[in-house]
């Protein structure tokens, strides 16, 4: 079964459900915090599978979602490009990003990153 990388950052939620309905479904997960994974980045290379579940990362009071997605933007874009130039082993997340030139990728984080909510 494909390993799996469910990231968290303060005040997700739904990260505990996330894990149980992957491991229902047979990956082996991981639960990483956003700050582990931006000190170290090469442990995204464990992985088939990222998933982001929804919440109020950072709290709502912030923009919930925005701290994440600036984290993302900045620091894991190139994983994606990865993922989509076939660098990166993958069941689902290289079909679903093969179609994406780096402008459109940038383009997403940037989007998700001015998200008020």
């Amino acid at each position: 079964m494909p390993p799996a990388n469910v990231l968290r950052a303060p005040g997700t939620n739904c990260d505990g459900e996330t894990v149980f309905a992957f491991e229902r479904a047979g990956a082996k997960v991981d639960l990483v915090h956003i700050n582990r994974l931006l000190e170290q980045p090469e442990l995204l290379s464990n992985f088939q599978i990222l998933c982001l579940p929804g919440g109020f990362c950072y709290g709502d009071d912030i923009a919930s979602g925005r701290i994440l997605a600036n984290q993302i933007y900045h620091h894991l874009g190139d994983q994606m490009r990865a993922f989509r130039d076939g660098q990166r082993p993958a069941t689902v997340m290289h079909q679903i990003a093969k179609g994406y030139t780096d402008q459109q990728i940038d383009a997403l984080a940037a989007w998700f990153a001015a998200q008020k909510r």
